[in-house]
């Protein structure tokens, strides 16, 4: 499934691969969004967090808190990677930005993803430079 969402007019479109169409959702309340990072790169290296120094979700959280919606962040380093299942199951789309780290997400939270999204929540995965989104968890 290939998911392409439009924050401000609240549609999620995407293309569903076995039955060959698109499906298109009106939402009639705001997403609620989960902005996930690994959180690594910033505490690694001083020029990133100079520019995040709470790192990069929190930027992108705070931008998307300012058009009006609700938003958590999550990280690697947090039980669960953040993502439990209550977070989860508050979670319309998840925004995952990953880089470095995708070996240490835990099998068990890419599989509670994996199943979220077949169960209907967005998924943006975040492409860095280099060619990392290819190998972020969600995606393998």
């Amino acid at each position: 499934m290939l998911f392409v969402y439009e924050f401000f007019s609240f549609f999620i479109c995407y293309w569903h691969n076995k039955k060959k169409e698109w499906f298109i959702y009106n939402m009639t309340a705001k997403p609620r969004v989960t902005v996930w990072n690994e959180y690594q790169v910033e505490k690694q290296q001083p020029d990133v967090a100079k520019i995040y120094p709470d790192g990069i979700h929190h930027a992108i959280a705070q931008h998307l808190q300012s058009s009006g919606l609700t938003v958590k962040t999550a990280t690697l380093d947090q039980p669960d990677h953040g993502l439990t299942d209550a977070i989860l199951n508050q979670t319309d789309v998840l925004i995952w930005w990953g880089h470095i780290a995708h070996d240490q997400v835990q099998d068990t939270i890419v599989d509670k993803v994996h199943q979220r999204v077949l169960s209907g929540m967005g998924l943006i995965v975040l492409r860095v430079i280099t060619n990392s989104v290819y190998w972020a968890s969600p995606l393998n």
